[in-house]
């Protein structure tokens, strides 16, 4: 025997009918209201064939106006929802330049005036180059143009930088940059006095301990003479 067929449900392909239906009587009515002498024709119609167009005529504006309805709905959404991605990728980019701007700015190099021991050094400094660095590279400078009068690498740890009234050495991990690093920026160095040297000696990590040259010492009188 031969299989038996499964029967489709009827109701499985009455919406796509329906439609149809519905599509080609719309389609009728339409091409009817379009023609020249339509309103002769609904004219001489009966009351019930011209109540039947307008009911289809009022039921189809209906759903016109609900699509539209819709269809502004959806597009208001999709706006907004591309002006919003617009504005967060602006954001992200504007602060990604900003990210970027900030760290050219604490590489780019800049020249400042340093006071110490009576001379002046036009130091190569940066916006990330501490103050423990400066200390350092201060030494290295003035045992480059004092090779008579050395000042022992360890002892950078007992400078004191000032800025205007501001104690820059009780600060040695800070950043120049957090200082408003500035080629017009004028440091005053010395070693430190008592007190600072205290205050700043709590401070004093591995970071700051300086390796590499050993210099000799100078002694306190001298010390006192060259500041």
């Amino acid at each position: 025997m031969a299989p038996k067929k499964q029967s489709v449900p009827e109701n499985k392909s009455l919406p796509e009918i329906q439609d149809d239906q519905e599509e080609q009587e719309l389609s009728e009515l339409l091409s009817l209201l379009c023609m020249e002498d339509a309103m002769d024709k609904v004219a001489g119609s009966s009351t019930d064939t011209v109540q039947g167009y307008f009911n289809r005529v009022n039921q189809e504006a209906k759903k016109m106006m609900a699509a539209h309805k819709m269809l502004k709905q959806e597009l208001s959404t999709r706006e907004k929802m591309i002006k919003k991605a617009i504005a967060k990728a602006k954001s992200e980019a504007n602060a990604t330049i900003k990210k970027q701007e900030k760290a050219m700015k604490r590489l780019e190099m800049k020249n400042i005036t340093v006071l110490f021991n009576g001379q002046r050094f036009m130091v190569p400094t940066w916006g990330a180059m501490t103050v423990g660095m400066l200390r350092k590279h201060l030494v290295v400078m003035w045992n480059t143009n004092n090779s008579d009068r050395p000042i022992a690498n360890v002892r950078a740890t007992k400078l004191a930088v000032l800025h205007n009234m501001e104690k820059l050495h009780l600060k040695p991990r800070a950043s120049l940059g957090s200082f408003k690093l500035s080629e017009d920026m004028v440091l005053h160095v010395s070693f430190m006095a008592d007190e600072d040297e205290d205050a700043a000696s709590s401070l004093i990590n591995d970071d700051e301990q300086f390796e590499g040259m050993d210099g000799d010492l100078i002694d306190d009188e001298q010390d006192s003479d060259e500041q």
